[in-house]
């Protein structure tokens, strides 16, 4: 029975985006989201003299998720029904929220991760160019690029372990 007030000032004093709504046993019953929020004032239904309910804006037809649910089947499911949170249920009741932010944080993290590997192998290339040694070089945790400098010769080989394949590059 909140008033959508009530819920935008949340999302604007927490700097979120997703609102979950319980009913008064503590299950979730649905989400308010800034895309609600904006669908109201865009549809011009929303005046500053009336007063709505929460319950008249919220989406119902929840995909949830719980726990135990791997990774890359939340993204997926993100990604197939394009929707920006996937709520985390167990025994009935909210656990918490994964979001596209969520997602955003960790692959630009491992983006950033992967592009230092690339610097790093660049920059060993150009060492070899200039001395007669052996290099190696770790890309994250699974892939490298190892560079040796031996009799005039230079090899550049490309290892992913996931794969268990070598490549001479």
């Amino acid at each position: 029975e909140d008033v959508l007030d009530l819920a935008a000032s949340l999302m604007h004093w927490r700097h979120v985006r997703h609102v979950p709504v319980e009913d008064d046993a503590g299950r979730l019953i649905g989400i308010v989201s800034h895309r609600d929020l904006i669908e109201l004032m865009a549809s011009g239904k929303f005046t500053m003299s009336e007063s709505i309910i929460v319950r008249d804006i919220m989406k119902t037809d929840l995909v949830t998720i719980t726990p135990d649910t791997p990774t890359l089947t939340a993204l997926e499911l993100m990604r197939e029904r394009n929707i920006g949170c996937l709520p985390v249920i167990k025994d009935e009741h909210l656990v918490g929220i994964v979001t596209a932010y969520d997602f955003l944080t960790v692959s630009a993290k491992l983006f950033e991760e992967k592009l230092r590997g690339v610097v790093q192998a660049k920059t060993l290339k150009q060492e070899v160019k200039h001395e007669r040694s052996h290099k190696t070089a770790r890309v994250g945790d699974e892939d490298g690029i190892d560079i040796s400098c031996a009799n005039g010769q230079k090899t550049i080989m490309r290892f992913e372990s996931k794969q268990g394949q070598a490549s001479i590059l």
